[in-house]
Formats: structure tokens, C-alpha cells, sequence
């Protein structure tokens, strides 16, 4: 009679070494997964970190242009102020020609004053 022949191991102890090494595998494969989300994580967060820093130097820019910009109008401004025009045209005004160091209206001044004398014209008096 021939017997089969007998393994040293049991049966049952290769099964509970098959599910222990499945469950490491599992194990394993879920910190490798929790790890690539922490990783994408931290690079979504550089990744703001990066566009905050660009916005921030975006504004900087623009501060210094507007600053640049007054300054430019300021000294436009003062150019526009500083500017002196020499003109040689003689200026005309509506009494030209009539001096008053010189002859006035003879007859005018008399009759003015006869009213005067006479009461006729009171220039104190209320109209």
C-alpha cells in the first residue's frame, strides 16, 4: 500500500499566511495611495502658493505704474506752469487815446456845472 505522501505543513495555516500577506498587500497599497494624495495636496497647495505670489507681484507692478504715471502729469503740469510767453503786440483797451492829463469835454464840464449852481444837479441827492 503506498501513502500519499504527507506534507509537514498544514492546510489551513497556508491559507491564514495567504490572507496575512493579501492584507499587507492591501495595507501597503493604501499608504501608498494615502501618500500620493498628501503629495498631490502639497503640490495643489504650491501650486496657490505660486499663483498668490504671481497676483501679488501683478499688483506691485501696477502700483509702481500708477506711481509712475503721477509722476509724469506732476511734471507736465509744472512744465505747463513754467511756461512764459513774451509777446510783442500792443495790448488795446477800450479808452485808448483818451488821456485823462489832457482837455477834457469843455462844454459838457461847464453845462455840469452851472447845474450845479443852480441846484438843478444834486449827485448826493437819492434817485
Amino acid at each position: 500500500m503506498t501513502t500519499a505522501p504527507v506534507s509537514l505543513s498544514n492546510p489551513k495555516g497556508k491559507e491564514k499566511e495567504k490572507e496575512k500577506e493579501e492584507e499587507n498587500k492591501e495595507e501597503e497599497q493604501e499608504k501608498e495611495e494615502e501618500e500620493e494624495e498628501e503629495e498631490k495636496e502639497m503640490e495643489m497647495e504650491k501650486e496657490k502658493e505660486m499663483e498668490m505670489e504671481k497676483e501679488k507681484e501683478q499688483e506691485k507692478k501696477k502700483e509702481k505704474e500708477k506711481v509712475k504715471k503721477k509722476a509724469k502729469e506732476k511734471e507736465k503740469k509744472k512744465e505747463k506752469k513754467v511756461e512764459v510767453v513774451i509777446c510783442d503786440v500792443k495790448q488795446q483797451y477800450p479808452f485808448e487815446g483818451f488821456n485823462i492829463d489832457g482837455e477834457g469835454p469843455t462844454k459838457l464840464m461847464s453845462s455840469l456845472s452851472q447845474w450845479i449852481n443852480e441846484g438843478l444837479y444834486k449827485h448826493y441827492a437819492k434817485k
